[in-house]
Order: C-alpha cells, then structure tokens, then sequence
C-alpha cells in the first residue's frame, strides 16, 4: 500500500499528487480534475492545487475555493462551511509571519491562496514557476502581514499582495523589522493588574498603547475600561483555525475573550488570510464596538451582553460569523455584512443602515429576534449568477416598523399566527383570516436602473406563521411595514 503523504503536504498544478492514509492516490490531471487512484472524480473541476493535513485531503479551485474529503467515498465539504477561504492548510498560514525565500536557495514558499513563490537564478520572482519580467536583482523575498515583499541588490524594498498587483514604489526600510518594531502583543494574566491594557507587564515588548503601536492579541483575557486603548485598534491573529465541523467549538472555546465595561471603545481588526474568533462580553452600560473584518480572512465575533447595556455597532464583515446575546445593539450610522452569518437576539435600534450582502457564492443572512427600530434600515441583496440569494429573518414579524430593502433576497416574517389568505394590489399587500382581514402591509416598489418596476418579480408565500417576502429582480423594494 502506498504511504500517506506528510502532513502538511501541499502541492499545485497538474500533476500534483498526494495519498490518504488508506493508500488512496488523489491527483490533478490535465483538464483540472482530480482522479482518486486513477479515476476522474467528475465531481470536480478546475482544480489547482492538492493537500494533506490532518488526515484531509485538500483541494483548492481556480476561485480560491477550498474544499476537503476524509475518505474516497465521502463527499467534498466547503471550508469552511459556506465560505471556502482562507487556505487550511497550515504551511502557508505558518508563513504569515515571515516566510521568505533567498537567490539561490532551492525551498520556495506559499501565500496564503496557495501561491509558490520563488527567486531563480538569473534573480528574478517566481509565481507558480512563471518569472516576472518587471522584476530584476532580487536577493530575498518575504511574507510579511499578507503582503509579499522584494529586496533587490540596492537595497530596495517593493510589496503587493497577490499575484495580478503591481508592485508598489520602493523603499529602504526593511518591512519585517518594521513591521516587528511596531508589533505589541497582548500576554495578559499578570497579578495585580486585574487584565488592564493599561499595565505595560501585559504587552509582549513592555509597553502601554500609544497611538503609534500596533496592538495584537491571540489568545487571553483583556479587561477593557474607557479610553483603555487610546484609540488604537486591536488585530486579532495567530489563532489556530479549524479544519472541519467537528473542531469547531473547540476553536471557538480557545479564543480569547474581551470584557468591556461602560465607555468603553473597540476598534477591532482581523489579520489579512487567517481564521481568528473573539468573545467580547458587555456589561454596567453602553459600549462602542467597530469591527473591521475585511476579505481576505474569516472571523467569528461573539458577543454577550447584559439585560441594561447596548452596543453601539459600527463597521463591517466579510465571511464569517457575528452572534450577540443580549441588552440592544444600536447602529452607529451603518454596519455591512458581505457573506456573513449574522445573530441578533435583542432589539436592532439606533439610526442607520444595516446591509446584508454575498460575497462570492455565499449569501448574507441576518436574523434579529427582537424588535426593528423606526430609524434602522436593512438593506439586503443577493447575487443570482452565484445563485446566493441573502436573507433576513425578524423573528419579531409585522411589530416591526423600520425599513427592508430587498435586491435578489428574501424576507422572512415570523410569528404572525394563523393566517389563511392574501391579495397584493397597489402596492398594498394584504392579510386575511378566514374572511377578516387582519393586516395591511405597505410594499412599495421602486425603479429599477433600467426603468422598470420591481414588483412584477415580487412572489409572497405563508407557511406555519412565517410570510416569505421575496423579489428576484434588479429593483428593490422598499418600506416594508404597517399600513394605516
């Protein structure tokens, strides 16, 4: 029987191989295939890249999607469940701090999507064996912070952060030291100081926040007062993500925990082509919380707060989760989710925007389970071509009176009780119960970019106390709610 492939194993392009640890041979053949010992798994397609890593073979498609298998038999799951990014397997992740490559030397190594790069003899870069002719005299490169770096022979230093960038104007600063000279590390857990970022003993380098540090924290817990931060933005990193459903609760128990008390500010970040989790917990009044958690990375925010405090959310996401138990989450002007799992289960108040979009083929979903504020709208659209129609969900039903804007989504009412007929008509969608009419709804439509109206693509459907709004075309529809 074949051996398995060392753990960790990655490989790319066709050709590329690896072998389970049931001797099962997984390889990429020329049309971007993979075959299992031979025979093309026509489940398949497009794919470039193979790994193993904790007993998982991996693969990775042209769109960065990544996708695992336990055994032959089993079926490709999404990584990580409806998002596919970033890569899983570690020898790029562990990278992220520094990997770099020298003229000369033979070991190349991997961004975090999966591309080898490289310096060939003649000092040019190499991305995926293919030389960059606008590169020349190069003697080392670098991963630092999700962007490759160049140094040439004068001393020069040029960055970009995937392979189609440009590489940017040059400068002699050398990033890794300046990146590692700015860096501040949160260590935490010393007596007396009772989790203070206040106390420079819990930082790694001994310093307190200061407008020019760059403050990072991977596991711990941080106790955090108003003004504690000064501003300064915190970059969750170097936590050990997840490969599978089933190591997932352990990845979020092994996160670390922020606890605010009233005053106080968050600015919260997310490093570039990781998997980080946070548990912030609210408590004694209202807080600030602006979550940054851009794509490329997936982050998973929780939040718990007590029955009198509220959350003054600001922001946005992209992939990943944001669950908040608890007091009131208040807008703060707008908030975006892009591919995002999101749980409210308190009120939604404020003033502002709250939009709920896909990313890719994930759609958006939001569900509050509490009321919707006068002042608050939800913006939701989806992407038919990926077929990721987004949705929210308001538990709360036709109590709520802020605005819903649909593009290519759906909107679920719940809890409306028994209901047994329906009739739209001038933008009036109304509900009846036997033949009493029990509720008005004003949907109104608005024109579309090309002219037309959106209502001819409306549908409404009632099941079980739940009224499914949907609109499947270009327009929106918008100022869902009571009707006098």
């Amino acid at each position: 029987m074949p051996t398995a492939s060392p753990n960790g194993t990655y490989k790319i392009g066709p050709g590329a191989s690896v072998t389970d640890a049931r001797g099962v041979v997984y390889a990429i053949n020329a049309d971007g295939q993979i075959t299992v010992n031979g025979k093309p798994d026509l489940t398949t397609g497009r794919v470039d890249a193979l790994g193993f890593y904790d007993g998982l073979v991996w693969q990775k498609n042209a769109d960065n999607f990544w996708y695992s298998k336990s055994s032959a038999t089993a079926t490709w799951a999404n990584y990580p469940p409806g998002i596919g990014n970033p890569m899983p397997v570690p020898l790029a992740v562990n990278n992220n701090g520094g990997g770099s490559a020298h003229l000369g030397g033979s070991v190349p190594f991997w961004d975090t999507h999966g591309n080898q790069w490289r310096i060939n003899a003649v000092g040019q870069v190499e991305v995926d064996g293919k030389a960059d002719p606008t590169t020349r005299q190069v003697i080392d490169l670098q991963l630092v912070n999700g962007r490759i770096w160049q140094e040439n022979t004068d001393g020069v230093y040029y960055f970009k952060a995937k392979p189609s960038d440009a590489w940017s104007a040059g400068t002699r600063a050398n990033p890794a030291l300046a990146a590692e000279a700015a860096r501040e590390t949160w260590v935490g857990g010393h007596s007396n100081t009772m989790n203070s970022p206040l106390a420079a003993v819990n930082w790694s380098k001994g310093a307190a926040p200061t407008p020019d540090r760059n403050l990072y924290m991977t596991g711990g817990v941080m106790n955090l007062g108003s003004g504690n931060l000064g501003g300064d933005t915190l970059t969750l990193s170097g936590q050990r993500g997840y490969t599978s459903p089933s190591s997932y609760q352990a990845y979020l128990a092994a996160a670390p925990t922020i606890n605010m008390s009233a005053g106080a500010v968050l600015r919260l970040a997310t490093a570039p082509y990781e998997t980080n989790a946070v548990k912030v917990n609210v408590a004694g009044g209202r807080v600030s919380l602006d979550v940054r958690a851009a794509y490329p990375g997936t982050s998973d925010v929780m939040v718990t707060a007590d029955r009198l405090s509220s959350v003054l959310l600001s922001g946005g996401m992209a992939f990943g989760r944001l669950v908040e138990h608890g007091g009131t989450v208040l807008l703060n002007n707008s908030f975006a989710v892009n591919g995002t799992n999101v749980l409210l289960d308190s009120s939604l108040g404020g003033a502002g925007t709250f939009q709920v979009g896909s990313a890719q083929s994930s759609a958006g979903a939001l569900e509050v389970t509490g009321s919707l504020g006068t002042d608050v709208t939800l913006a939701v659209h989806g992407d038919p071509g990926h077929n990721a129609y987004s949705a929210v969900t308001l538990d709360n039903g036709l109590a709520d009176h802020g605005t819903v804007t649909l593009n290519n989504a759906y909107l679920y009412l719940k809890n409306l009780g028994a209901l047994d007929g329906m009739s739209y008509r001038n933008s009036v969608l109304s509900l009846f119960r036997g033949n009493t009419l029990v509720e008005t709804v004003k949907v109104s439509g608005v024109a579309d970019p090309y002219g037309g109206g959106s209502n001819g693509v409306l549908s409404f459907a009632y099941s079980a106390g739940t009224l499914t709004v949907h609109d499947g075309g270009v327009g929106t529809i918008t100022g869902l709610a009571r009707h006098a």
